[in-house]
């Protein structure tokens, strides 16, 4: 579980939201705009695309990261083993039409 700060987009408040993530590796982190397959993207993922420099609370520690929305090449394989490993995953993407955004977490 992770809990990610994000500033709002509109509000410029701070909020938090907590999710599930993904190691990638060298401090990178990935996060899945799923929204448990609605329609619509969920409002963290606006917040970031707006204001990309977010914190992350893992376990105790807390980072900063400046967030984006991982390209086609590098979302395949990332996505592919999330459904993998949480077959819930697979289930959101066959309720909505919309590709669910997989956001890569780079620290800074």
């Amino acid at each position: 579980m992770l809990l990610l700060h994000t500033i709002g987009a509109k509000s410029g408040k701070e909020r938090i939201s907590p999710m599930q993530y993904r190691d990638l590796g060298g401090g990178r982190l990935a996060v899945f705009a799923s929204k448990a397959g609605a329609d619509t993207h969920p409002a963290w993922y606006h917040n970031l695309v707006a204001h990309p420099d977010v914190t992350a609370e893992v376990g105790t520690e807390t980072n900063s990261y400046r967030a984006r929305t991982a390209t086609s090449t590098e979302r395949a394989p990332i996505w592919e083993h999330q459904k993998q490993d949480y077959p819930g995953f697979a289930a959101y993407e066959a309720a909505t039409t919309r590709e669910i955004p997989v956001v890569i977490l780079e620290p800074t």
